[in-house]
């Protein structure tokens, strides 16, 4: 798992936790997790398993990593302002999906973005975290983060 600092947090991203994760968790210093699984992926279950290790968590169900998804979810525009100032402020944020690459690297990306990362800073920022999240992201996905930074501004 690699952090990357942000504000006086940390951010990381990663595919589905699995009993790997659930055993290292109080070593790895997540203090909260975000999960983007839909209910029908079980997004519901990492919730009581984060409640039971007593990690904070953020659940942002997204059924997949289209545009439409992205840009219809009200409950990613609530609360991605919400997660970045919980960075700024000192938490260690993991992120997930199922396999922590196109619906983890458009958010993981949009939390750089709000916290002040230029473009190019927030992609590279996204190779420290996980290169396979980089890598599998797509320049379109993140375009389409830019929209959704764009219209949060306003």
């Amino acid at each position: 798992m690699n952090w990357v600092q942000v504000g006086k947090g940390r951010l990381s991203v990663r595919g589905r936790p699995g009993r790997k994760f659930w055993e290292t968790v109080d070593q790895a210093g997540v203090t909260r997790l975000v999960t983007l699984l839909s209910s029908r992926e079980g997004g519901q279950d990492i919730g009581t398993q984060a409640e039971e290790a007593g990690i904070n968590w953020t659940w942002i169900p997204l059924e997949n990593a289209s545009e439409a998804v992205l840009m219809a979810s009200s409950d990613l525009r609530t609360q991605l302002p919400v997660l970045a100032t919980s960075l700024a402020a000192g938490e260690s944020v993991m992120i997930h999906c199922a396999a922590g690459i196109h619906r983890t690297g458009m958010v993981a990306y949009a939390l750089l973005r709000l916290n002040g990362y230029e473009p190019e800073e927030s992609f590279e920022a996204l190779a420290d975290m996980r290169v396979v999240t980089s890598e599998g992201v797509g320049q379109q996905r993140l375009s389409w983060v830019e929209q959704l930074i764009h219209d949060l501004s306003y």
